[in-house]
């Protein structure tokens, strides 16, 4: 039998490889890497691949945005219901500093970082404003160019597994400070055709759709549903994504949301609640 194809970001080392494996644990599946958040639905789109494990949504900055600040949110709820979550997890994010053997922080004037490090790593960016931060599009890509570039003056904002990876030294394990969280939501994303071919740990079930409303509160109250969380959009607070407790299914929630139901994304099981 085929193994099932998954795209995560890359390259090898990123929090997304390293979550997804965490999650299906010895399952047998292939993982493509992509090199943009915004490839990621190209190719599940395009069929290259089976599944996506897609970073949906962290406690810095909510739901996730392409390169073209296009969030993934919006973008998937406006395609006619295509896709379904098939499982999820909210991983607790470590960032580390990593840098070339032998290197200080005071030799360090440059840190690459991921797209959502500053939001998330605030007092440390305080504690030394003299660090410049360049954007790469992943932590482990990161820490990739650290290697590669052999300069000292530069450091890498990555997941810790990347050190070993790419031959850096551990600077400082962790460059959140104590009061402060990283939190990111995986999903593991397929179209509606797919079959879900996975076992997962995970035994507690959610439902979640899209509702479009200016009132949240009134959402809240809405017929008795067991909601576990409500999100709103990043971008439009009028859009949000409603996580149900079990099975609900999706004809139960066109009667009770009627045209405000914007997508049905399934019941899928979760590593737990939004924290």
């Amino acid at each position: 039998m085929t193994k099932p194809k998954i795209a995560c970001l890359g390259p090898s080392g990123s929090f997304s490889e390293n979550t997804l494996q965490a999650t299906l644990g010895h399952q047998p599946f292939d993982i493509i890497f992509a090199d943009d958040l915004r490839d990621l639905l190209t190719d599940l789109q395009n069929r290259s691949s089976d599944f996506i494990w897609l970073p949906w949504w962290n406690s810095g900055c909510g739901f996730l945005q392409d390169r073209l600040q296009e969030e993934f949110l919006l973008t998937i709820a406006r395609s006619n219901n295509d896709y379904k979550i098939v499982a999820d997890s909210f991983t607790a994010l470590k960032f580390s500093l990593l840098a070339l053997p032998g290197t200080t922080l005071r030799d360090i004037k440059t840190i690459y970082v991921n797209p959502y490090t500053n939001s998330l790593c605030k007092q440390f960016f305080r504690e030394h404003p003299q660090l410049t931060q360049l954007v790469k599009r992943s932590s482990s890509e990161a820490a990739k160019a650290v290697a590669a570039e052999n300069d000292r003056s530069i450091a890498a904002s990555a997941n810790i597994q990347s050190a070993a990876l790419y031959g850096l030294e551990v600077l400082k394990e962790s460059m959140l400070a104590p009061e402060e969280e990283a939190v990111m939501q995986f999903v593991l994303l397929a179209r509606h055709d797919t079959p879900r071919p996975f076992t997962i740990k995970n035994n507690h079930l959610v439902t979640s759709c899209v509702v479009y409303s200016h009132d949240k509160h009134e959402l809240s109250a809405s017929n008795h549903l067991k909601i576990q969380t409500i999100r709103h959009s990043t971008l439009d607070p009028s859009i949000h994504l409603l996580d149900l407790e079990g099975s609900v299914e999706h004809a139960h929630l066109k009667t009770i949301f009627g045209n405000c139901l914007v997508h049905y994304f399934g019941c899928y099981p979760t590593s737990g609640k939004k924290q």
